[in-house]
């Protein structure tokens, strides 16, 4: 049965709304960016190109295609792979944007003759998934906008028998959902000292007091006195996996991999052996910030990046940043149940991840009359510069979420905040007593509160663009808190998390140049000198090396640990009527690190007469194969590898 509104709040709200006058209902608009038909539409041309296939995982429960781009020539599985995820985070559409613009370009420049892409598109597969949750991506502008990233299936988030039962309100009809603070002297956010907007955390050690509790905005639907903790919908892809699995926690599904479109993914994921690095868009970022590493690789359960392939890592990131920077990148949000970190330990293939974009850094302009003229020669090289690439903010932790005062997705209980977690801004006379100073010495001392640094920056930089994303508080009657100054506003959500649609074009080529510099990067296999000595008889001992000359070693550290399926392996192709003495005619070779790494194999065997030469074959789907003629008339002289890379160019 559905659980129906109180008349008296309903009441409240109507007689509210009657003697007010409030803003036009008006969701967040993206333009520039793509509906989910436009998307749609937009893949299907990409799929009538001759280097591009467009194929359909499964479906969602709203019955959507999980679309599937591949990009290569000739047979797919038999090289290298890699796979690039679009918008992990659903309401990260920038992921998805890039992906797709990625793919266009590249298909585009193929079909052009660009030598670069027909080079990496004859040596690599390259796999597409755009938006791997459809369903939560299309509903994203809905409105009222809340910046949800779950699909529509019904949950009960607070565990009380009922569905989507206390949703959020939109209390002022202005077509967002942001934050609803409340007057309370009890309460532990009080006004950002130097911008009045944004709410921070009272310091007791600051003789600062709070004096506001803060909830998202609605109201207390199924009066519990928990306000807006059962909205509809939904799970979340990147909460939907098995890595740190986050248990009865909201968005995170009934149980690991429980939604159609995850199923999808990872079973196709499993059936693909040849790739070898998934690369995504999603906050759980590791290239502008590298994920800390294990100080060793003892354990169970494997929760850091391995010490072995940590400097693999770092390296992927400093490319990262010479292409496309880390200037006021945020931090990684939160691993449980995230894509990410999954595709790392429980996939067992290299993985990174770049938020797509991020609100740069405004520096607080300085009267012409002081700036040096470096200072200004900089400003001019700063104004000539691509877009600034930057991060999407959205979908960390919940606990990490409630960070964030003004952001109405960071709050998904909403009981009042007690505990204090900020920012001290330290200053040089914090041990003198501000009553032991004199106002000249309060006025020098003084400095910038650096506590919700990134929400200031976006307030900055919203002025610089021309952008309304931020909602001005205005007071509201309130039919929970009678008596009480209730007061709504906050940042417009999405806004944060999306750089105009006519940056999408370059941070994609920038995304593309940085990605095909990392498959340049892959394990490269090549034979070494083969030894052969004939025994007589037809017997021949034969001697085999195999070479990595590539980066990057053949598996990673996490990929043999995690059981990765497929395993190196040497092949000694004889002809009919041949016996193997010593020796097994397939072998398995251990992982060849990159920069020389090698391994030998070795056989004795018995030819039959006339035998002029034999075939070798080394490699695995992940990295390649090269291949080895061994002439048997030249058994007198060390054999000169003839390697063939198929496979392997670029």
């Amino acid at each position: 049965m559905p659980i129906l509104p109180r008349p008296w709040t309903m009441a409240c709200l109507a007689l509210h709304l009657l003697g007010a006058t409030l803003a036009t209902s008006a969701p967040v608009e993206l333009p520039g960016y793509q509906s989910a038909d436009e998307f749609e539409t937009a893949l299907q041309s990409l799929g009538e190109s001759d280097i591009a296939t467009v194929t359909s995982l499964g479906k969602t429960a709203e019955q959507r295609d999980i679309q599937l781009v591949t990009l290569g020539t000739g047979d797919w599985a038999a090289k290298p792979a890699v796979l690039v995820m679009g918008s992990v985070d659903a309401a990260n559409l920038v992921g998805s944007e890039l992906s797709l613009r990625m793919a266009q370009q590249l298909s585009t420049r193929y079909a052009e003759g660009d030598e670069a892409a027909i080079e990496l598109l004859d040596a690599v597969t390259l796999y597409f998934i755009p938006r791997p949750s459809p369903d939560a991506s299309a509903h994203v502008l809905d409105g009222p906008t809340t910046g949800r990233a779950t699909n529509t299936r019904s949950t009960d988030d607070d565990r009380d028998g009922k569905y989507d039962e206390d949703p959020t309100n939109d209390l002022n009809d202005d077509g967002v959902i942001t934050m609803m603070r409340v007057a309370d002297p009890a309460g532990p956010w009080m006004e950002h000292p130097d911008e009045p907007r944004l709410l921070v955390r009272a310091d007791i050690k600051k003789k600062e007091a709070g004096k506001y509790q803060l909830y998202s905005e609605g109201t207390d639907d199924d009066q519990d006195e928990t306000w807006n903790e059962d909205g509809p919908g939904g799970v979340d892809f990147n909460r939907n996996l098995t890595f740190k699995y986050p248990y009865f926690k909201p968005g995170a599904g009934r149980h690991q991999v429980s939604e159609p479109e995850t199923r999808a993914v990872v079973d196709w994921m499993f059936t693909q052996p040849n790739i070898f690095l998934v690369f995504s868009f999603a906050p759980q970022e590791n290239l502008a910030k590298p994920w800390n590493a294990a100080k060793d690789n003892g354990g169970r359960i494997k929760q850091q990046v391995l010490r072995d392939d940590s400097p693999y890592y770092d390296y992927l990131s400093e490319m990262y940043v010479d292409n496309i920077g880390n200037k006021n990148s945020p931090d990684t949000a939160a691993q449980d149940g995230a894509f990410t970190p999954w595709a790392y330990f429980h996939y067992g293939r290299w993985s990174v991840a770049s938020r797509g974009w991020w609100i740069p850094k405004i520096e607080p302009a300085k009267p012409d009359d002081e700036k040096t003229d470096e200072q200004e020669e900089a400003d001019e090289e700063a104004d000539d510069e691509p877009p600034a690439v930057a991060e999407d903010e959205a979908d960390a932790d919940e606990d990490a979420k409630k960070e964030s005062a003004q952001d109405p997705a960071a709050e998904s209980d909403d009981e009042p905040e007690a505990e204090s977690s900020t920012d001290e801004a330290a200053t040089e006379d914090e041990d003198q007593s501000d009553d032991d100073k004199t106002d000249e010495e309060k006025s020098e001392s003084k400095k910038p509160d650096t506590r919700n640094a990134d929400e200031v920056n976006a307030l900055a930089w919203f002025a610089q663009e021309g952008i309304e994303g931020f909602v001005e508080w205005q007071e509201v009657e309130h039919p929970d808190f009678p008596g009480k100054q209730v007061e709504v506003g906050g940042f417009k959500p999405l806004l944060r998390e999306h750089p105009p649609a006519d940056d999408l074009d370059e941070l994609a080529t920038r995304h593309a140049k940085f990605l095909a510099d990392t498959i340049a990067l892959r394990a490269k296999l090549a034979f070494g000198k083969a030894k052969v000595e004939t025994l007589g008889a037809g017997v021949y001992r034969i001697q085999a090396t195999v070479i990595n000359q590539g980066y990057l070693p053949t598996v990673s550290s996490m990929g043999r640990t995690a059981g990765k399926l497929q395993r190196l392996e040497i092949e000694l192709k004889l002809p009919e009527g041949s016996k193997v003495l010593v020796g097994d005619r397939r072998q398995t070779l251990g992982t060849l690190d990159g920069g020389g790494g090698n391994q030998q194999a070795k056989w004795l065997v018995r030819l039959p007469a006339g035998t002029e030469k034999l075939e070798l074959q080394a490699g695995e789907p992940s990295v390649g194969y090269c291949q080895q003629t061994i002439e048997l008339n030249k058994v007198d002289e060390p054999q000169q590898a003839e390697e063939t890379e198929a496979n392997d160019e670029g």
